[in-house]
């Protein structure tokens, strides 16, 4: 699980994130990335119910993505406000694919150190 600190929960921030921010679109996934001011970046993840009606799958599919974050998590760039939406295929997705799609996609956004 992440930090709470890096937990983007307000709903202003969000909104912030998604209208601001650099869209970057993955095969099961949205990324957006906007610049915050802090010294930590913060992730939200957004799974719809039209992905699934089924609240355990899209639980299942969130905390996939959260552990996806956490394990690349010190490569993270600081100062990035990140939601990432997921599509309805993603809940027929393996994690292993979905890391791979979701390094390509961070280091595409920008928000990788080098």
């Amino acid at each position: 699980m992440l930090p709470k600190e890096c937990r983007l929960k307000k709903k202003k921030d969000i909104g912030q994130a998604l209208k601001f921010g650099r869209a970057f679109r993955g095969e099961m996934f949205l990324l957006k990335s906007a610049p915050n001011k802090l010294p930590v970046s913060r992730f939200c993840f957004t799974v719809s119910s039209k992905v699934s009606k089924s609240a355990v799958v899209r639980n299942k599919i969130k905390r996939r993505f959260r552990e996806a974050v956490r394990g690349m998590y010190p490569r993270i760039r600081p100062g990035y406000d990140i939601v990432i939406i997921a599509y309805p295929n993603a809940a027929d997705c393996a994690f292993v694919r979905i890391k791979e799609i979701f390094e390509f996609a961070a280091s595409r956004a920008g928000i990788l150190k080098i």
